[in-house]
């Protein structure tokens, strides 16, 4: 676990930017002329369509999904912005792991390929970005031309990209520029133009902006000397300098800095910091309504140019070091763009957007845009609102940031990101720096148990990394308490944290009061859960005499995400099981987790909670498992495990494993299975009939001679288990499933 470098999904085919995707939408032609009525441009209203995604050998139908308008200035445009919501109608539904997606008609760039760059220059910087590409768009069989298809930023966009995606997350438009309203939390959730400046898009029924109100709180009210320490425990200074900084190099003057506009901040709960995540780029490299050379813009224009009412990047830029990594990481964008082939880049975009552009007549519409102001604009600015071409832009902004970056001056050392990796017997911390050279010297100080403390001089291996082992001593109970101090200049040193130190237990927690007692990776026909499906599911058994409160633990199937799954506020009794269904359908239940399992076999952990860093309580690592194949302790929650002949949820392993004994002298054969009527029972032997249902409940027994029928009709569907023993003890049973 960690401060862990953020690693941006894969594209999938989804979001495939080699190719032009086609997506066709199929309503009513009434309906189509309600949305795209001027008189109802700013209505959210869906109505029912037909999604068809076409690529190469690929054609996905989605029946009933919704279709609406999105976006602000497009709605009035002759080409407008569009969202698909797949589970507007379909509560829950996805399609290839996401719920929406916006459609984006670019009816102000020319190139149609701003945007799509901005995101992407955002994603090779390691930011938080959404996966985008382009798509042709027809609607009702009309071709409505060429859109760019941008990941929306929801559950199932944190779900990818963070260990845990229940925090809150804000959509901020404009005036959210982060200034002190007041203490009361209810303060921020003022509206403007119809909607919340500050609008919680996640735990909406909580609806509660405590966290929102203290950042700002922290932001506003703390004094200088003090802000370091007391912000950086709660926000994550060093992605926000990168993403001014990426922010500046680009032009985005509609977001953050400028416009206070256009951020999403996600609470994580894993760290228990916000973050911000940039949202809308299209207004970026070199489009311009207000008489600005964005390409030629330094470093104080965008902090003074704003009247005082940006209290975060007004003052985190008056302190030093803070200004000095924003520099850093501009000159380091600077360097990426001057030593990459930026204009092969642009024009092999270009050249597979070509095709599709020439046969899109509403991009014409809205400002004359020909085909030739396409192509030109790649390179040259076009009268009006784009003054530059993108070659240009870069071209210009590569040279004016040469002039205005003193590259003398002395870059401040930042921790961009760390893990910490486990194994039986270590522990290894790895450190990522930034704008470290050979003159720098690292250091990381340590305690152990706040007795043993020691300073060691670290260097980075083959990868870059700085990398240090500790031991684990699993005799005693041990806290690493841990921070670096790095050399720069002339005496100068940066500490990380600035404040507090970071600890982690050295050693495995101490024996736990509930365990992984049971889980089956294939589930087709055994338990169902509320929505009469048959997830894979994983229970837990509490073998302690106290109630265990689950709150402050999680499931994960990743080592590097130990908080992958937070369990819900549960009490678990004494001796008493719970199902967990592993299924990635969290919205069907507070039972439900945001991961799957293989069947084919995987690692799966029950972590502690935060205050105990997240210790690994109890772990296992699946085999391969046939369908409906149990996988549990014997003995009964603390056993070793192994495949049960008989599924057991909420059930003694034991038990009924017993009654899977079977005696090569007595056999049974029934028929039909499965079965939804009677059961039809040939014994070699008489003697006594017991039916079990899948979770050890006993539902019938009776005496019988060789043949024998029981009516099953009233049982609900699902798996069942027959054991027939004679007079002498022997026995054999039978597995039959119920229609």
């Amino acid at each position: 676990m960690g401060y862990s470098q953020f690693d941006h999904p894969a594209s999938g085919v989804l979001f495939a930017d080699d190719i032009v995707t086609r997506i066709d939408i199929t309503l009513l032609q009434d309906d189509l002329d309600k949305i795209l009525a001027p008189e109802n441009s700013n209505l959210n209203d869906e109505y029912p369509a037909t999604f068809i995604f076409s690529q190469g050998s690929i054609t996905d139908t989605v029946e009933n999904v919704g279709f609406r308008l999105r976006g602000n200035t497009s709605r009035q445009s002759s080409k407008p912005s569009f969202k698909i919501s797949f589970n507007t109608f379909q509560p829950g539904r996805q399609y290839r792991d996401v719920e929406k997606l916006n459609l984006n008609g670019e009816h102000n760039d020319p190139t149609i390929a701003r945007s799509k760059t901005s995101w992407q220059v955002m994603a090779d910087q390691g930011l938080h970005a959404s996966r985008t590409n382009h798509i042709k768009l027809y609607i009702n069989e009309e071709y409505r031309g060429l859109y760019l298809n941008v990941e929306h930023i929801d559950e199932e966009f944190l779900k990818k990209r963070f260990d845990d995606w229940n925090g809150n997350l804000y959509k901020c438009l404009w005036p959210a520029d982060l200034t002190y309203i007041s203490d009361n939390p209810i303060a921020y959730q003022f509206q403007n133009g119809g909607r919340r400046a500050y609008d919680l898009k996640t735990n909406k029924e909580q609806d509660d902006y405590s966290d929102l109100a203290h950042l700002i709180d922290v932001i506003n009210n703390t004094p200088t000397n003090d802000l370091p320490c007391t912000l950086e425990s709660i926000f994550d200074i060093q992605s926000y300098l990168k993403l001014v900084a990426t922010d500046i190099f680009i032009g985005n003057w509609d977001g953050h800095l400028f416009n206070k506009n256009n951020f999403y901040l996600y609470h994580d709960p894993c760290t228990q910091k916000f973050l911000m995540i940039p949202y809308d780029l299209d207004n970026t490299f070199g489009i311009d309504w207000f008489g600005v050379d964005w390409s030629t813009s330094s470093l104080d224009f965008w902090i003074e140019n704003h009247s005082g009412d940006r209290p975060l990047i007004d003052r985190l830029m008056s302190i030093q070091k803070y200004r000095n990594n924003v520099e850093g990481y501009l000159e380091e964008l600077s360097q990426q763009w001057e030593n990459n082939d930026y204009q092969s880049q642009f024009f092999a975009l270009r050249d597979l957007l070509i095709p599709h552009r020439e046969s899109d007549i509403y991009a014409s519409l809205d400002y004359g845009y020909t085909v030739n102001d396409f192509k030109n604009n790649y390179t040259h600015g076009l009268p009006g609102h784009t003054k530059q071409g993108l070659v240009e832009f870069v071209g210009k902004r590569i040279n004016s940031l040469s002039d205005q970056l003193d590259s003398e001056d002395q870059s401040v050392p930042a921790v961009e990101h760390y893990t910490i990796d486990r194994t039986e017997s270590t522990i290894t911390l790895s450190i990522s720096l930034k704008f470290i050279d050979d003159e720098n010297e690292v250091r990381i100080h340590t305690t152990i148990d706040n007795s043993m403390s020691s300073v060691s001089l670290i260097t980075a291996n083959n990868e870059g990394l700085y990398e240090i082992v500790f031991p684990i001593d699993n005799q005693t109970d041990q806290y690493l308490n841990w921070h670096l101090s790095i050399s720069y200049g002339i005496a100068g040193v940066t500490r990380y944290p600035t404040c507090e130190s970071i600890a982690t237990r050295l050693n495995a927690p101490p024996p736990p009061s509930i365990v992984i007692n049971e889980v089956v990776s294939s589930n087709t026909s055994g338990i169902q859960d509320e929505a009469g499906e048959y997830p894979d599911w994983i229970e837990l058994y509490n073998r302690s005499d106290e109630v265990v409160n689950l709150g402050e633990l999680y499931l994960t199937d990743k080592l590097d995400k130990l908080n992958l799954w937070q369990l819900p506020d549960y009490d678990l009794l004494p001796n008493s099981y719970v199902i967990i269904y592993a299924d990635s359908d969290g919205h069907q239940g507070s039972l439900h987790t945001n991961f799957k399992l293989n069947k084919d076999g995987e690692f799966l952990a029950l972590i502690d909670s935060k205050s105990n860093l997240n210790g690994i309580i109890d772990s296992i690592t699946l085999p391969s498992l046939d369908s409906n194949q149990s996988y549990g302790r014997l003995p009964n929650g603390v056993g070793d495990f192994e495949e049960l002949t008989f599924q057991s949820p909420n059930g003694n392993n034991e038990s009924i494993s017993s009654i899977g004994s079977n005696d090569d002298h007595l056999q049974i054969s029934i028929s039909p299975n499965p079965v939804s009527q009677v059961l039809n029972i040939q014994s070699s032997e008489g003697g006594t009939v017991i039916l079990v249902s899948a979770t050890g409940s006993m539902l019938y027994t009776s005496q019988i001679e060789n043949l024998h029928s029981i009516d099953v009709s009233e049982y609900s569907a699902g798996v069942y288990f027959l054991k027939i023993s004679d007079t002498n003890g022997e026995s054999d049973t039978q597995k039959f499933i119920k229609r």
